[in-house]
């Protein structure tokens, strides 16, 4: 995907209204302005954040922390983010005043939203299991009717550790 198509899926992403939905009105009041902005420098390849630019960054970090954190994100929402991140890491790293603590914290939220994924993923798998086993216990030849006891006992365990 060359420098062109990236920033045209930029465009599509900024101006999605999934993100005004996690961000709410702050995402077209701020962020969405920030981010056109960094899309405006890449395309001049002339990459040199103020320290205004520097502190929004920072910001937009710290509600994506949150946002992380404390809302739940479908696949796709993640793959937005994720998206946006790497962008910012990558404006900020070809940056004539390139900022490590900025690197450091937009890693981190990648790393957080890729534990979210094998979160919801362990989750769906567990719940597979669980309809597994509940469909086993219905099912009873009598080779299973020794151990028909020792599988309610693991449901019974599961069923407790999802309340």
């Amino acid at each position: 995907m060359n420098l062109d198509e990236r920033l045209s899926e930029l465009r599509k992403i900024i101006n999605s209204n999934l993100l005004l939905d996690i961000y709410g009105a702050r995402w077209k009041h701020k962020w969405c302005k920030m981010f056109s902005h960094f899309i405006q420098l890449v395309e001049q390849q002339e990459i040199k954040l103020s320290e205004e630019d520097i502190g929004n960054i920072q910001r937009y970090i710290e509600d994506t922390k949150a946002v992380i954190l404390f809302k739940p994100l479908d696949d796709e929402s993640r793959n937005m983010l994720r998206k946006l991140l790497e962008f910012l890491y990558n404006v900020n790293e070809n940056s004539v005043s390139k900022n490590a603590d900025i690197n450091l914290d937009i890693l981190l939220c990648i790393k957080m939203l890729d534990a979210c994924m094998t979160l919801n993923e362990l989750l769906g798998v567990s719940r597979e299991i669980i309809n597994k086993l509940k469909e086993s216990l219905a099912y009873a030849p009598p080779a299973f009717k020794v151990a028909e006891h020792y599988l309610k006992t693991l449901l019974d365990e599961i069923e407790e550790e999802d309340e």
